[in-house]
């Protein structure tokens, strides 16, 4: 009944507002994700939807909850909550998609209206709870993409349906330059109407004093994922660096914190490692840590990147994703190969030998490039592409 009531208040709603505002464009905001819990990769069109509220009518769709949007300071004119769909078993997952299908039919953007739709993956526009959605639109559209990965393939019938899709779309946005060259590849397309535009972070970030403590700390941040965050992987290397001096501290939270912690025991790093759990603000983690590790096998440009750079600490990073795509100088001595034990084994031994006055002035170095890149003006760049659209509805 609650799903029923749901739906009926969505279609009065458009409803109405198709009669109230025939003349303004209105910008639609799809965030899709399959979880209910913010993630980095809903930063970027949540921060971008805060500058478009103050002069244009937003309506946000998500599986957020609305108080999530409140907490992270977006109040949109209209929320749509869509299911979670997430660790959900397949036979709920195909009545959540049924009924998430059906509140996405209710909303019928006009013809000069604006939709921003951010996906989590470069394939989620195939999920058959947007599909038949996005097919339909007669409004001009962006796509946001938030994640590619290095070697998926898809057979000829879904490029040429991808490439339909894109081709379609006023805008392609990546996240990194080698998203976007990656999904040439996987495409046969050329993406003429593709740029990149960086993940902001959710602070204004600027350069932190170098840690005081003599051990280097190094900080893992980012969801406890190990299939694509790469924490067994650091952790092994790690136990084969015993007789150096570190702490690593970890940051975050997720289905594997358990196995996380089994491992720390099962390498023999105890003593060395501790689990502060998910901090909000990154200025809490690089007041007190020197270098940030991140072996993922997966990435767009992660905002923990984006975030150490601009307080002014060095990155050991794997070469995925936009990882290294913004390093200069001595930082591009700290990248591993994706998986590879002897590789993330040299480059932190690499970051270990390093003096503090080297450290530091490759964290310097990268606050001076963060900034070059406007990387805590993202929003802004995003949001000013969505208007020029606007605007050219309505000229």
């Amino acid at each position: 009944m609650d799903q029923k009531i749901r739906l009926a208040k969505t279609l009065a709603f458009e409803r109405n507002n198709r009669e109230n505002w025939k003349m303004k464009s209105k910008i639609y905001i799809l965030g899709a994700s399959g979880s209910s819990s913010w993630s980095g990769s809903d930063g970027l069109w949540i921060q971008t939807a805060k500058l478009l509220v103050q002069k244009h009518q937003v309506c946000t769709i998500s599986p957020l909850p609305k108080e999530t949007l409140l907490e992270h300071g977006l109040n949109p004119h209209r929320h749509i909550q869509l299911p979670a769909l997430a660790k959900k078993p397949f036979p709920s997952r195909t009545a959540l998609k049924v009924y998430g299908m059906g509140i996405l039919a209710c909303i019928r953007p006009k013809s000069g209206d604006i939709l921003l739709f951010s996906q989590g993956s470069i394939d989620t526009f195939f999920d058959a709870m947007y599909w038949r959605w996005l097919s339909r639109l007669t409004c001009k559209r962006i796509s946001l993409t938030q994640l590619n990965t290095e070697i998926k393939a898809y057979p000829l019938h879904l490029v040429q349906a991808g490439r339909s899709f894109f081709a379609g779309t006023a805008t392609n946005i990546f996240v990194s330059q080698r998203n976007l060259d990656v999904a040439k590849r996987q495409f046969l397309y050329a993406f003429p109407n593709g740029r990149v535009i960086y993940n902001a972070p959710k602070f204004d970030l600027n350069e932190l004093p170098w840690p005081e403590n003599r051990i280097i700390q190094l900080a893992s941040v980012g969801r406890f994922e190990v299939e694509t965050k790469g924490q067994l992987v650091l952790l092994e290397s790690l136990s084969k660096l015993k007789h150096k001096p570190w702490a690593l501290n970890l940051y975050g939270n997720g289905p594997d914190e358990g196995l996380i912690r089994e491992a720390i025991g099962f390498f023999g790093l105890g003593e060395r490692c501790t689990i502060h759990g998910y901090v909000d603000h990154p200025e809490e983690i690089w007041r007190s840590n020197h270098a940030l590790v991140l072996f993922s096998t997966m990435e767009g440009f992660p905002l923990v990147i984006a975030e150490a750079m601009l307080s002014g600490r060095v990155c050991a990073v794997s070469d995925v994703g936009g990882n290294r795509e913004l390093f200069e100088g001595q930082q591009l001595d700290l990248i591993s190969s994706p998986g590879s034990i002897p590789s993330t084994v040299a480059i932190i031994k690499n970051l270990l030998q390093k003096t503090a006055q080297e450290l530091r002035g490759i964290g310097q170095s990268n606050t001076i490039v963060a900034k070059r890149h406007r990387l805590n003006k993202s929003m802004a760049v995003l949001a000013e592409e969505i208007e020029y659209l606007v605007d050219d509805e309505q000229n």
